[in-house]
Formats: C-alpha cells, structure tokens, sequence
C-alpha cells in the first residue's frame, strides 16, 4: 500500500524542482484539483498551470509543516512562499505590477489517493491575505 504522506511530500518535493516528469509520474491521468475558484482537470492540465505559475513566480517555493494521513489520503499544512518580481495578470484581466516585496501563503491541502497515485486534492487559503503582503492593494466588489 501507498504511503499517502510519502507520496504528498513527493509532490512537493517536485514542485519545488520543476520536475513535471516526476509530478506526471505520482497524478492519476485524471488528476482533479481545486483551489478557491478554480478547478483543473487532468494531470496535464496541472502540470500546464504550475508551467505557467514557474514562469511567473520562479522563485516560489512551498514548505510542508505538517503532514498527517487521513483515510486513504492526506492532510498537509504548508506554506507557498513568493517574490513579486514580474507583473501578473489575474483572471478579470486586472494586472498587478511587481512590487519587490516576498509573502508567505499559508495553505491546508487535502488530497486522495488511488492505486497508488495521487487522485485528487483541494487547497485552503486565504488569498486577499497574500496579496497585501506582497503589496498589492486589493478590493473585492
């Protein structure tokens, strides 16, 4: 049997390289992820968004604090660390211009796994937080 925490710690561990071959190897082809509003389907399409987030925050690094098994998959508190060094675009179009400044997102991320691979996750944080402390001055409508 999979070690759901081995294999959560492996994932990380590969984000923090920029190893898409190793994050394919341990996501089920159908891999479902969802953070806030946004759900992505599919092991590619994952690896195309932390693509992309690589090429706008290359120094972004994520720490596990703790990591606990539960059932057949895991709880891991953690922590996405970032410097806003390049302009970003959010989704409505809006585009923030780099400030300079480094913020820490701490996060809780719940994930299953199946046949040994990790099937599906959804991350909790707050990200109106994050963006202050990065310098961004931020409302909500």
């Amino acid at each position: 049997m999979t070690d759901p925490v081995a294999l959560a710690r492996e994932f990380y561990d590969a984000y923090n390289a920029r190893d898409p071959a190793r994050i394919r190897a341990i996501l089920a082809a159908g891999y479902h992820h969802r953070r806030n509003a946004t759900i992505i389907e599919g092991a590619d399409n994952y690896i195309a968004f932390f693509e992309r987030e690589w090429a706008n925050r290359p120094d972004g690094l994520i720490t596990v604090k703790h990591a606990i098994p539960a059932g057949t998959g895991f709880v891991v508190e953690g922590a996405w660390t970032v410097t806003s060094n390049t302009p970003l675009t959010l989704p409505s179009g809006t585009i923030l211009q780099p400030t300079g400044k480094t913020a820490s997102l701490p996060f809780a991320s719940v994930g299953q796994v199946r046949d040994g691979v990790l099937a599906s996750d959804v991350m909790y944080y707050d990200t109106m937080s994050f963006w202050r402390e990065l310098g961004h001055r931020i409302t909500v409508e």
